[in-house]
């Protein structure tokens, strides 16, 4: 990550109580993660605490804007967002959404 605070920076900051981006800089970039260990966790958390028997799964793609070409997945493609061709990146995601909550899985 850069040393500058983007806006998303800002609003885990505020989100989480942190007075500056230090601490998600090095959870997001150099912070050490199992994968399949974080997979587990949020699993088995939704089926404590978000089962309720009739929860559904939800999958959505959103696009995100981009400007430059440097993030993972950006180039000249449909954005949702806007309805035509334009440098984006597409994200697809899933989530479990009962009348307990949602999660993204």
């Amino acid at each position: 990550m850069s040393g500058r605070t983007e806006k998303w920076e800002r609003r885990w900051q505020k989100l989480v109580g942190y007075a500056n981006p230090y601490r998600l800089q090095h959870l997001l970039g150099r912070a050490r993660w199992n994968e399949e260990e974080v997979c587990a966790e949020v699993r088995d958390y939704v089926v404590e605490h978000l089962n309720d028997g009739a929860g559904i799964l939800a999958i959505d793609e959103t696009s995100f804007l981009k400007k430059g070409e440097e993030s993972v997945g950006v180039g000249r493609q449909y954005c949702g967002l806007t309805g035509q061709v334009e440098n984006c990146q597409v994200g697809v995601f899933l989530a479990y959404i009962s009348s307990k909550g949602q999660s993204l899985i």
